[in-house]
């Protein structure tokens, strides 16, 4: 057996494992852990170093060119196994055609080396393709989508501490269709938001109590039931750092008056004063209560629901009013209030639902709206631009 020398490179910031360079089909990376013997660490990065290191199995070996001191060095090692084998290691008795066979196995092995040609090995299971390439896939490949779901928040109230929480049917539903929730607390500091969301593929911004409309100019209507202000103010941040980022945002209920009003839009305050004549929108005392839709051809809603009857939770004395530019009405009630936004920038994959497609009075093909999500975060959405 020999030792076969292998040019490498390991740039800063790779994988553990392999990725190969298409521009010389070097094989680069962090071999770590790999079964490979660890090269030592360079002094500057992307600098080239040469290791020798062990054929294993399912490795095919590739002629190469070799600089001359790799060759001298690879045709000493082997003479020298050729005088160990010889001199310590062959019994006296078997050194007739035993001894002769050696030495043409060992002169045979010593020919690259005195040629001035290496071995390389290259991975079969590998497409050879550049190492930011084969990063990204591998990431795409070996985890599934960090959805982001932000918390409510109760401040404290006499002996009762102040406390986060969240609805299981939020991250039940992202889990259900191949996601992973991230709880995302409303943070006193929101400086700290862009280290979170770069772990975030997703975010859903879920329902709760009602925004205050004097933080936007308006008067406070008596009916309103405002967000603790600390989770209002930082959904506020998160929501303009997600549109800054164009991130994938979902928006439900508040989350999607939310989503309208930042962008430049306004709400009703109260639909029955705003909107008289329309039909009952939230019923204290039927938790069930649903309405008809009407969807907007070629939505995602319409992809989603498909064609039919269909009717939908309602649970809300809000609603959006002046939909922000850049968006479009996708679904509204039969009285004309708005049910469903979606984004038209071709760059931002974004969306919300008056209705909850996560409450226990949904459909289960209000799931499919979960569903789509997860496909537009993943890239592979039917429809280009975002939609709801």
């Amino acid at each position: 057996a020999f030792l076969l020398p292998i040019d490498t490179a390991q740039p800063e910031g790779s994988l553990r494992g392999i990725a190969i360079r298409k521009s010389d089909r070097r094989i680069s990376g962090n071999f770590g852990n790999s079964g490979w013997r660890k090269p030592r660490t360079p002094r500057k990065a992307n600098r080239r170093i040469t290791m020798f290191v062990w054929p294993r199995f399912g490795w095919d070996p590739v002629l190469a060119g070799n600089p001359f001191w790799a060759g001298i060095a690879s045709t000493l090692i082997v003479w020298l196994l050729f005088v160990a084998q010889g001199i310590f290691f062959v019994p006296y008795a078997l050194r007739g055609s035993a001894g002769v066979i050696l030495t043409r196995i060992l002169v045979t092995a010593s020919m690259p080396g005195l040629l001035g040609i290496r071995f390389r090995c290259v991975p079969r299971f590998c497409h050879v393709h550049s190492a930011e390439t084969f990063a990204k896939e591998c990431k795409a490949m070996s985890k599934k989508p960090l959805i982001g779901l932000n918390a409510d928040f109760r401040s404290a109230k006499n002996e009762t501490p102040a406390f986060s929480y969240l609805a299981t049917a939020y991250y039940d539903a992202v889990s259900e269709v191949g996601g992973v929730p991230v709880v995302i607390p409303p943070l006193a500091e929101p400086a700290d938001l862009p280290c979170l969301l770069d772990m975030l593929d997703g975010v859903i911004l879920v329902g709760g109590g009602d925004l205050d409309p004097r933080r936007d100019g308006f008067m406070l209507h008596p009916t309103v039931r405002p967000l603790d202000p600390r989770r209002e103010m930082f959904d506020r941040a998160l929501i303009a750092m997600i549109a800054e980022r164009r991130m994938p945002v979902f928006g439900v209920g508040v989350g999607m008056q939310l989503l309208n009003l930042s962008q430049g839009g306004n709400l009703f305050l109260h639909i029955p004063e705003d909107m008289p004549g329309s039909l009952p929108h939230r019923d204290p005392l039927d938790p069930e209560h649903r309405h008809g839709l009407e969807l907007t051809p070629g939505s995602l809603m319409e992809h989603v629901y498909g064609d039919g009857e269909l009717r939908v939770n309602s649970m809300h004395h809000m609603a959006v009013d002046e939909v922000a530019p850049g968006f479009e009405v996708t679904a509204r009630c039969p009285d004309g209030i708005v049910e469903a936004i979606e984004s038209t920038c071709e760059d931002w994959f974004a969306f919300g639902t008056q209705f909850h497609p996560e409450a226990e009075s949904a459909s289960a093909l209000d799931m499919r709206i979960f569903e789509e999500f997860l496909l537009g975060v993943k890239g592979k959405s039917r429809l280009i631009r975002m939609v709801a």
